[in-house]
């Protein structure tokens, strides 16, 4: 630079320390290099640094190699979420096969419920050690549910005489009444624990759509279910032991702080969420069936974090939902025929769905708007990585929406027969899905507007009602070395309003009658060099008012 710095303290009003800064500003901001060093000799990254470093924070997050995805995201406690959801999984003396010498005790015979039973034993788990089978006999009714509180309670094990037939809670169903109040979501719970560990689930409940929640962990307490060995205990077993059906609220809940284990669970029908995790909570539900819930299948919210890798969440109005800071992890999960959205992130939550399936998406469900219908969307920062082949056809809107900066990674994606758009960006949204399928569509297949950035290299884009993949007010699409063909009523590769399409090495063809293989529009710009086209609304490499085709 021609103006020479000083070495003067920070923050210097020097004059010629001014201007040089001002240079510095300017490089910060144009420069294509990634670093740049200021007066003072020290190296900053530039904003094109930022970017490229960024790009690097999302593509780690979405790998499962070592070191990367899950353990790159840290939590109050100190560890990675991959640590947490380690240690969480099937901690050793917390299931049935620990409690092989442990004393039973028969619910109506011996104690009128389980609240006045474990008041009364919990002295001989903390004096005597002694493990406590709970059994629930053949036509009992929950009526009262069981609150423990302020110490540890994972000595005791619930099960059910009559097996895997789920025990009904009562008519009269009052439940437990909560840290605040009769009236509140603490309430109207089977199993509360507040500030404890809480006992061990080994069978299945029936809310009955009377009991507003099954098992309830806050104000950092813990919360376990059982379930049978698999071969490995990276399986599901078929047969679920534990959980619920039929809940008003959520069948398993955690928040602050709390931790729930409810692996190979059972967790379906509730009118509400079936998970759900909020307040920097846990939950380990790996395995879990939680279909058709009225509302989300698996959430997690405010900073809460879920394991939810292989669960199957068909049917529910959104299958799995992260906000405000809430991360997910749904590889290998299925959200098939959701009312409302499949995967859903918005408010810096994060999704991993690597290699799921979200097909028949519906719009039927009020609250998923105003988004309902549209199988993966991200928005207002949210971000899901859909790597994998995950599947996204047959939405009743759009396949992939991002939107208010929303970011969705699906590289090798199918987006078959949507109703809307197969692939979309808008405001800011960006989509990274090369090597895709999309096709049968009936408005557009790909399509970027209001600043969208969509990548959709290598990929195969057919058979789309309008315009096959179309960039306009200022967006971007880059499909190159794709091939993009047969558009029914419009052109195959459309710019419009700003909107820029590089789709060199392409092949294009198979317009409609009467449109272009490649159209520009109002300020349009198509890169098409090396590809194969048949036809193009202005002379190639000529700049005209409608913009400009380079070729």
């Amino acid at each position: 630079m021609a103006t020479t710095p000083n070495q003067k303290p920070v923050p210097s009003e020097d004059y010629a320390n001014m201007r040089f800064n001002a240079g510095k500003l300017d490089e910060f901001v144009t420069s294509t290099e990634s670093t740049y060093t200021d007066r003072l000799g020290q190296e900053h990254m530039t904003a094109e640094g930022i970017r490229a470093s960024a790009d690097d924070l999302r593509s780690d997050l979405a790998s499962s190699d070592a070191g990367k995805g899950a353990s790159l995201v840290n939590t109050s406690y100190g560890q990675s979420v991959e640590q947490i959801l380690t240690q969480t999984k099937r901690a050793n003396g917390l299931f049935q096969e620990s409690f092989a010498n442990a004393v039973t005790y028969n619910i109506p015979s011996d104690y009128a419920n389980m609240q006045l039973a474990i008041d009364d034993l919990h002295s001989q788990t903390i004096s005597q050690g002694k493990k406590i089978i709970i059994n629930l006999e053949s036509g009992y009714q929950e009526k009262y549910g069981l609150k423990v509180q302020n110490g540890d309670f994972s000595k005791f094990y619930i099960k059910s005489a009559t097996g895997n037939t789920p025990v009904p809670v009562a008519d009269d169903f009052i439940g437990v009444v909560g840290p605040d109040g009769g009236t509140t979501i603490t309430s109207g719970s089977v199993i509360m624990a507040y500030h404890a560990k809480g006992p061990v689930l080994g069978c299945i409940f029936d809310g009955r759509q009377i009991a507003r929640t099954l098992y309830f962990a806050l104000g950092g307490s813990h919360g376990w279910s059982d379930r049978l060995q698999s071969s490995t205990e990276e399986a599901p077993n078929a047969t679920k032991i534990a959980g619920g059906l039929n809940f008003r609220h959520a069948t398993f809940q955690a928040q602050e702080g709390s931790i729930i284990v409810c692996e190979n669970a059972i967790a379906t029908g509730c009118l509400l969420n079936s998970i759900y995790c909020e307040r920097n909570s846990i939950i380990h539900a790996e395995f879990c069936d939680v279909q058709n819930a009225t509302g989300a299948g698996v959430i997690a919210m405010r900073g809460g974090v879920v394991n939810a890798d292989t669960v199957n969440a068909n049917g529910c109005g959104i299958g799995f939902w992260a906000a405000r800071g809430g991360v997910i992890s749904a590889s290998d999960s299925t959200a098939n025929n959701c009312k409302g959205n499949g995967y859903r992130c918005d408010t810096a939550g994060r999704i991993n769905a690597h290699h799921t399936s979200a097909t028949g998406c519906l719009s039927t469900y009020t609250g998923a708007s105003p988004y309902a219908g549209i199988t993966y969307v991200a928005y207002r920062s949210g971000e899901i990585a859909a790597t994998g082949s995950s599947n996204a056809s047959s939405a009743a809107v759009n396949g992939l929406l991002a939107i208010n900066g929303g970011k969705i990674s699906a590289q090798s994606i199918t987006a078959s027969t949507c109703t809307s758009t197969g692939i979309q960006a808008q405001s800011g949204g960006s989509i990274s899905a090369d090597s895709a399928i999309v096709n049968g569509s009936v408005a557009r297949a790909v399509y970027a507007l209001n600043g969208g950035e969509i990548s959709i290299n290598n990929s195969t884009i057919t058979n789309s009602g309008g315009s096959s993949v179309t960039a306009e007010s200022g967006s971007h699409v880059s499909c190159v070395n794709s091939t993009i063909t047969t558009s029914t009523s419009g052109s195959c590769v459309y710019a419009n309003s700003g909107g820029k399409v590089d789709c060199y090495g392409s092949t294009v063809n198979g317009q409609a009658s009467g449109q272009f293989g490649l159209r520009a529009n109002t300020g349009g710009i198509i890169t098409a060099n090396t590809a194969t086209y048949s036809t193009a609304n202005i002379t190639i490499n000529t700049r005209s008012s409608d913009g400009i085709i380079v070729a």
